[in-house]
C-alpha cells in the first residue's frame, strides 16, 4: 500500500494529535515496513529519528505562507501536494480533509466533536470552521477513526454518517510511563520543583469543559478546612479557556504555603517523573471520550479522579474515583478526603488501574489502523 499522511502537526509545538501520530508512525516503521508512507509537511522535516526512517518519504510544500495557514492547508494545499502521488490511502489525523480529488480513499481522525455538540465551548472561529467543515469531511471520508465508543456514537448521531465507516482505535500511554519505583528519586524531583511531598496532579489543555477552575476552588476549600495537611496541587497545561478563565488569578486568591502551582509547559523528558511522583491524578470533563493524560497517570501507578463520561477509559471495574458532577466542588472535596483517609481503597484502585491500562497499547492502535487501510484499499482494487 501507498499511504499519504498529513504530518504537518509534527512541526512546531506538539499537542495530543501530534503525539498520536508520532507513536503510530513509530509502530508502522517497526511492524509494517512493507508499505510506502508519504509524509507531507508545510515548512520543514522535523528532526525526529522516527521520520528519518527509510520507510518514510517526506515531501515539503513550496507554497507561499498564505497557503500554509491552518484551514487553507488542510482543505486545499495538501491536496495539491498529494494529488499526483497515486495513493491508496490519504490520511489526515486532524479533523479535516482536502477538497481536492485524490486517487485513493480518504481517511480522517475525528477525536471528539465538542465544537458541534457544545458550540459554547469554543470561539466563533472554531464554531464556524469546525462545525461546517468537520461535518462535511465526515460525509466525504471513506474512513473515520475515533478513540472511543462514546465518540463513535456521537459522530454517528450528529454527523449522520454510515456507522460502518467509523472505526474505534483507542489511544495509549507511551511505554516510558511506568511507576517510579525509587523513592529517593521521587524526593529529589519534588525538591527540585518545590512540590509538596504529596501532590494532586492535573495535566492537560486547560479548557472550560475540563473544570480546572473548579478543581482549584475545591482544593482551596480543602486547604482551608485542613490547614495542617501537607499536600499540594500541580496544574500543567496551556490555558485555552473560552470564555477566558484567569487560572493564575484563581490560584493567587488563596494559596497558603505556595501549595498550588500552575505550570504552562513541563519538560517532556521529565513528564514520567511528574506523574510518578504525584499522589493522585485528576482528569475531569463534561464531554469527552478519551484522555491520554488519564492513561499516562494510570500507567505510572496513580489513582485517577475522573468523570463518569470517561468511564470507558477506566473500565467496568471502575479503576478510578468517579465523579458524577465535575462542576461540584463538594463532590471533589469528598474524593480528596477519601484519597487521603482510606489508603486501602487507594491501593486497590491503583492495582486495578495498572491492569486496566495494559489493555491500551500504541502497537494495537497502529495495527488496527493499518488493517482498516488494508481492507479499504483492497476494496478499491
Amino acid at each position: 500500500m501507498k499511504i499519504g499522511i498529513d504530518a504537518s502537526i509534527l512541526e512546531g509545538t506538539r499537542t495530543g494529535v501530534a503525539r498520536y501520530l508520532k507513536n503510530i508512525l513509530k509502530c508502522w516503521a517497526e511492524d509494517f515496513p512493507e508499505h510506502t508512507y508519504v509524509l507531507y509537511f508545510k515548512n520543514s522535516i522535523p528532526e525526529d529519528s522516527i521520520v528519518k526512517n527509510p520507510v518514510f518519504q517526506c515531501k515539503v510544500s513550496k507554497a507561499s505562507d498564505l497557503f500554509k495557514r491552518g484551514i487553507i492547508w488542510q482543505l486545499y494545499t495538501i491536496g495539491v501536494l498529494a494529488r499526483n502521488d497515486n495513493l491508496d490511502i490519504f490520511y489526515s489525523p486532524a479533523y479535516l480533509l482536502p477538497l481536492t480529488k485524490l486517487k485513493g480513499k480518504k481517511a480522517v481522525g475525528i477525536w471528539d466533536i465538542y465544537f458541534y455538540v457544545h458550540p459554547n465551548f469554543g470561539s466563533l472561529r472554531t464554531r464556524i470552521y469546525n462545525r461546517i467543515f468537520s461535518k462535511f469531511t465526515a460525509s466525504q471520508a471513506g474512513i473515520i477513526f475515533t478513540p472511543s465508543l462514546f465518540d463513535k456514537n456521537e459522530i454517528i448521531k450528529y454527523f449522520k454518517v454510515d456507522p460502518n465507516k467509523v472505526w474505534v482505535t483507542p489511544l495509549a500511554p507511551e511505554s516510558k510511563f511506568t511507576p517510579l519505583g525509587d523513592a529517593g528519586k521521587g524526593e529529589s524531583f519534588r525538591n527540585k520543583y518545590n512540590f509538596k511531598h504529596k501532590y494532586f496532579l492535573y495535566v492537560g489543555l486547560i479548557i472550560n469543559r475540563r473544570f480546572q477552575d473548579v478543581v482549584i476552588k475545591a482544593f482551596q476549600e480543602f486547604l482551608r478546612l485542613n490547614p495542617n495537611e501537607e499536600i499540594g496541587l500541580v496544574i500543567v497545561g496551556p490555558n485555552r479557556t473560552y470564555p477566558f478563565i484567569d487560572i493564575k488569578a484563581l490560584i493567587d486568591r488563596f494559596n497558603p504555603q505556595n501549595a498550588i502551582k500552575y505550570i504552562e509547559y513541563f519538560p517532556e523528558d521529565e513528564m514520567v517523573s511528574l506523574y510518578a511522583c504525584a499522589y493522585a491524578s485528576i482528569y475531569l470533563s463534561s464531554y469527552e471520550g478519551e484522555g491520554i493524560p488519564l492513561k499516562e497517570a494510570m500507567a505510572c501507578g496513580l489513582p485517577v479522579i475522573t468523570s463518569r463520561v470517561l468511564k470507558e477509559m477506566i473500565g467496568e471495574d471502575e479503576a478510578g474515583y468517579l465523579v458524577n458532577d465535575p462542576a461540584s466542588e463538594d463532590e471533589l472535596l469528598k474524593v480528596f478526603n477519601s484519597l487521603l483517609n482510606d489508603e486501602v481503597k487507594r491501593a486497590a484502585i491503583i492495582k486495578k488501574s495498572l491492569l486496566q491500562v495494559k489493555k491500551f497499547t500504541w502497537k494495537a492502535c497502529a495495527r488496527e489502523t493499518i488493517q482498516v487501510f488494508y481492507e479499504e484499499a483492497a476494496k478499491r482494487a
